[in-house]
């Protein structure tokens, strides 16, 4: 009896998943208090049997220890500021309006608007977070 086609394709994923199943996991929960797991560390070390039986702890990433320019936290500072306002006024207003590329004013669907404050809140959690300064730094971002 020949395998079909799906019984090759079982096959060659559980011999894919056999190895994964082997590897070690890293459990890291980064600073917005998020659970990870990986299997590298935040330094990008890879889990194998001998770092298990080490038993050494990573060292924390550069990011962590790093100090952040002053100016550069005031921005982040400010534009959390300027996120926490504009979602209070996208909330508190019965009508969102904006521009097409033409500059033309027109008023946003009710989707446009859920659409916007959905990013305003994406990108308040970002520069509201504790320690957002850091990481934003860290990751090269621009406030």
């Amino acid at each position: 009896m020949r395998p079909s086609p799906r019984h090759r394709l079982f096959v060659a994923l559980l011999a894919l998943a056999v190895p994964a199943a082997n590897a070690g996991v890293y459990k890291w929960v980064d600073a917005k208090g998020q659970t990870h797991y990986d299997d590298r560390s935040v330094t990008g070390q890879l889990v194998t049997r001998q770092v298990i039986d080490q038993r050494v702890i990573a060292a924390a990433p550069d990011w962590a220890t790093s100090s952040v320019p002053a100016d550069y936290a005031q921005r982040v500072t400010a534009r959390c500021t300027e996120l926490g306002a504009r979602l209070q006024a996208y909330r508190s207003a019965t009508q969102l309006f904006s521009r097409d590329p033409d500059g033309q004013v027109y008023a946003m669907s009710s989707m446009q608007t859920g659409l916007a404050i959905a990013e305003t809140r994406r990108d308040a959690r970002l520069y509201c977070a504790p320690d957002a300064a850091r990481e934003l730094y860290a990751q090269g971002r621009t406030p």
